[in-house]
């Protein structure tokens, strides 16, 4: 009987982490985006990770005008025979600009998630539940702290009688963070079936915080490569500025011959691509 009721109770386990998985949703929302495109979901959650709430049309339009404004400049002074790259450089500043508000709010929410966690972990030993110990440890967060306004919405949606599952599959569902879906799991299952909470909430702060010393550090080690890129992509256009001033007809040759205008090109778009090359490597994620 009781092996039996141990199969029933994981049966019930496995179903509520399924049921939580990244990006559960509540059936009307299910729906909604069974209905749409995948490829127009998860621009919408790429857009939802930046903070940014407009149709994914804006961004596809935005990404247009931005390759045409960089093709039209740059076919005016450099080889036309390099338009696609120029397009598509062009195209990927607009998703540059999403990506960094993307990792900015990321870390703005891992500055505070690790200290909310122990906290609430420290306010469960102590005797308070779960939903009075994550109130209690956003007291101190200032207002605009994107946990303290996280948990906020959670704790609301769950006073205003939202079933549990579907107020927390909506928590932190706009952060890039992987450890999210950990709390949202533990906080189901210890809501569900109940358990001691505190102790895993103590282990995925700690998991937290050494994922982020771990990027820290990386960050510190890849600094002296990426000042140098930046030093060497400074100093390029004094280099070709000197030599300019020191060569008759030089900007007359650069424009007018078409096998230096392109050989021109070819060698900025190789400084410029090795940069964001460098860049996109130094960009540690763990």
């Amino acid at each position: 009987m009781a092996s039996l009721e141990r199969i029933a109770a994981k049966r019930r386990a496995l179903a509520l982490i399924e049921h939580n998985s990244p990006g559960a949703l509540d059936r009307d929302e299910r729906r909604a985006v069974a209905e749409q495109p995948e490829a127009e979901g998860r621009v919408r959650t790429y857009l939802s990770q930046a903070g940014l709430s407009f149709h994914p049309i804006v961004l596809f339009l935005f990404m247009a005008l931005g390759a045409t404004v960089v093709s039209l400049f740059a076919t005016t002074f450099l080889s036309v025979w390099f338009t696609p790259l120029f397009f598509l450089s062009g195209a990927m500043i607009p998703l540059a600009l999403v990506e960094r508000r993307v990792r900015d709010r990321a870390n703005q929410f891992s500055a505070d998630y690790p200290t909310v966690l122990l906290a609430t972990a420290s306010s469960i030993k102590a005797g308070m539940t779960a939903y009075r110990a994550l109130e209690r440890s956003i007291r101190l967060l200032p207002e605009d702290s994107l946990v303290r306004s996280e948990v906020r919405n959670l704790l609301a949606a769950l006073d205003k009688g939202t079933p549990r599952e579907q107020a927390v599959s909506r928590f932190a569902r706009g952060i890039r963070q992987p450890d999210v879906e950990l709390f949202r799991t533990a906080f189901s299952l210890a809501s569900e079936h109940g358990g001691k909470f505190g102790p895993t909430l103590e282990r995925l702060a700690r998991v937290c915080r050494d994922r982020g010393t771990l990027t820290h550090m990386a960050g510190v080690r890849t600094a002296t490569m990426r000042m140098t890129a930046n030093v060497l992509l400074a100093l390029t256009p004094v280099i070709v500025m000197m030599i300019a001033v020191r060569t008759d007809g030089y900007w007359d040759l650069f424009l007018n011959d078409p096998t230096a205008n392109t050989l021109s090109t070819a060698g900025i778009l190789c400084i410029l691509i090795s940069y964001a090359t460098l860049i996109r490597m130094s960009n540690f994620r763990p």
